[in-house]
């Protein structure tokens, strides 16, 4: 069974990279540079004893994408191998 489920996204602010152009495809144990998300101030109180994690999970719409997208792709750490695009950890 197959159920319609429609989902809207809020923007809560943004994300700030020192990657304009050549973002890492896999996270990266050292940064050059900052990374921060700025939210709007009404999300502030929604931080309250965040720090007291070590991950979070952060959603986000890449906005500016402009390469066209593949459902079969090769990333760089499969070899050969071709993979599905959401089985990659493309930005893309």
């Amino acid at each position: 069974m197959f159920i319609d489920m429609k989902f809207s996204f809020k923007q809560i602010r943004t994300i700030h990279t020192p990657y304009l152009d050549n973002a890492p495809y896999q996270s990266v144990e050292k940064t050059e540079g900052n990374i921060s998300i700025e939210i709007y101030p009404q999300y502030e109180t929604a931080l309250t004893l965040l720090d007291q994690f070590t991950h979070i999970y952060v959603l986000y719409y890449l906005d500016r994408v402009i390469e066209d997208s593949q459902n079969i792709i090769s990333p760089p750490w499969a070899g050969s191998q071709t993979v599905g695009v959401f089985a990659s950890r493309s930005p893309v």
